[in-house]
């Protein structure tokens, strides 16, 4: 097999991408770049192997394990590939301690356990590593995570189309699991149920029933998406911007405002236990009111939809956006035109757009993993200037990594404290951005 970063200077015809700020210009990869590159991956699985548990497990956690483990999978040949194996093998078996008979895979004994996060997470990895021997599991995983997504047929909350979490995913089952409806949840599912497609055709023994349960999923979690962009032309919530100069024009929140008790947001990667409660991406003060970091003159009264709006920012913008490429939303649809106008004038690898430090890794993984399912290379921001997110990308991670090959935030919230999840989150990120489907010539 070829080397994965061999093909230097690879050039792809221009595509439409349905927005002129995104283009797919031929920008050749120095190799002195990739080797760096490389080096770098190499030393951060050199960390990963440090930090493994004799059973297999890092940070603590399944869904923070299968993170590792698919970032050492996505590697490539960086890392010498009977030491890779031997991790991911020892990863794999610790995960499917977990598996639970409802298909979801989580540690249901834990007082605090996010089944949707984690299963979504875990199948994501399994349908990468594609091993025979956990098909089963990977089906009943996604039986579950379908079954529960918020629609008519939602056992615990049963909604029509015009209930604002209507094809979305919460925490999980039960009615306070469900009630709960976000993108980040979403997100992860999404990404789960895209990565696992191949298992419903008819292939790969899959039958005409999963191929449209399927379909239905994806088309339910569309309108979902669409209800949680500024976008008035297709979202007619009270708290959409209808301003186009309005910086929240065209972006994602995280989950629609909330009445009554006091809440704040739900975790921003698996597991995430963030300040003043079960952390994530947003935060809701009382009586629901959107405040956020740096939003305290900011509020918005959702019992009468007065006051400004709740804003968009850069981590739920790109989820939203590679959902919807997920989903089949076409590239020239206007939801996906206004998301990438939001992001082009909103680029940047140095923070969380609107979330500054908060979430810094969960954006960048987000950020690859959206311009990797639209097929650019390149981001045209407003002030003309063409930046190529591959060569970016990989730049500001080669600054930033530690001298003992981990990667982690300064700013803890969302457990980027940690340097595993971080190392994971930013190991995948580079990955993408080197294009493996490219250069690996496929």
């Amino acid at each position: 097999m070829k080397h994965w970063f061999t093909l230097i200077g690879l050039t792809l015809s221009a595509m439409l991408c349905g927005a002129e700020n995104i283009l797919q210009t031929p920008v050749p990869v120095p190799e002195t770049l990739i080797r760096e590159s490389l080096a770098s991956l190499e030393r951060a699985g050199e960390f990963l192997e440090k930090k493994q548990t004799a059973d297999g497990e890092w940070g603590g956690d399944p869904a923070i394990t299968a993170l590792c483990a698919m970032a050492l999978l996505e590697s490539g040949d960086a890392i010498p590939a009977a030491k890779k194996n031997k991790m991911i093998a020892k990863a794999r078996q610790h995960i499917l301690k977990f598996v639970q008979k409802d298909g979801s895979i989580y540690p249901a004994d834990r007082r605090r356990a996010y089944p949707v996060y984690s299963t979504a997470i875990i199948l994501t990895f399994l349908a990468d590593l594609r091993n025979k021997e956990d098909e089963t599991i990977m089906r009943n995983a996604r039986k579950y995570l379908i079954g529960l997504q918020i629609d008519e047929d939602n056992k615990d909350v049963p909604v029509d189309k015009d209930d604002p979490r209507y094809g979305g995913f919460g925490y999980g089952p039960g009615k306070r699991g469900a009630s709960h409806v976000d993108l980040s949840n979403s997100q992860w599912v999404a990404e789960a149920l895209y990565a696992s497609e191949y298992l419903v055709k008819e292939s790969n023994g899959g039958t005409a029933e999963e191929a449209k349960e399927a379909d239905l999923a994806w088309d339910k979690l569309a309108v979902f998406i669409t209800k949680m962009q500024h976008l008035p032309d297709t979202n007619d919530s009270k708290w959409v911007v209808s301003d186009p100069n309005d910086p929240s024009y065209g972006g994602f929140i995280y989950a629609q405002p909330k009445t009554g008790k006091e809440m704040r947001g739900g975790p921003g990667g698996p597991g995430g236990k963030g300040r003043g409660g079960k952390g994530g991406p947003a935060s809701y003060g009382r009586n629901g009111s959107d405040i956020g970091p740096g939003q305290k003159g900011n509020p918005v009264d959702v019992r009468t939809g007065q006051g400004e709006s709740l804003r968009s920012y850069g981590s739920m913008t790109y989820a939203g956006l590679k959902s919807m490429i997920y989903a089949k939303v076409k590239k020239d649809d206007p939801r996906v035109v206004a998301a990438l106008s939001w992001a082009a004038k909103h680029y940047t690898l140095d923070e969380n757009p609107g979330r500054g430090t908060s979430g810094h890794y969960y954006y960048l993984q987000t950020f690859a993993k959206a311009h990797s399912a639209l097929g650019a290379d390149s981001v045209k921001t407003p002030d003309g200037v063409i930046h190529n997110w591959r060569l970016d990308v990989i730049r500001k991670l080669i600054t930033v990594q530690k001298g003992d090959g981990s990667w982690v935030n300064t700013d803890g919230r969302y457990q980027e404290s940690m340097p595993e999840l971080v190392t994971a989150y930013s190991m995948l990120t580079m990955e993408l951005a080197l294009g493996k489907e490219r250069f690996a010539g496929k």
